[in-house]
């Protein structure tokens, strides 16, 4: 079974923080070994997909992957999103309107960035 995590971009300070627990109008941080409290509308969270990229790193949403030599696909760089409709992680690639499913391309992939903090990527 995989873990469920979190990670909220905080607005205010454009800093990206590991979520502890979620609440209607709050969320928690840990942060310097203590809790920290959050307005839940100056955030925007993000979840851990279960997955993990050739460096072993952690793929969330929002994440922008690169991807290289997957099997009949081309080279191609995207975003990592919810894609509700088929209830799955997907690649999203604008320039070509490419929608993959994250599992098909993960193990070919690095996390260069993410859309809050690396916006000029994509």
């Amino acid at each position: 079974m995989r873990e469920y995590k979190f990670r909220a971009y905080y607005y205010p300070t454009g800093k990206m923080y590991k979520v502890y627990c979620i609440h209607e109008r709050t969320v928690f941080l840990e942060k310097d070994h203590s809790m920290t409290t959050l307005a839940r509308n100056d955030c925007e969270i993000m979840q851990f997909t279960g997955l993990l990229d050739k460096n072993d790193g952690e793929i969330y949403e929002g994440d922008i992957l690169e991807w290289v030599g997957v099997p009949g696909m081309d080279d191609g760089v995207g975003v990592v999103i919810w894609h509700k409709n088929h209830a799955s992680f997907y690649v999203e690639n604008d320039d070509a309107n490419v929608y993959d499913e994250l599992y098909d391309v993960f193990d070919y992939s690095y996390v260069i960035g993410n859309i809050h903090e690396h916006s000029d990527v994509v």
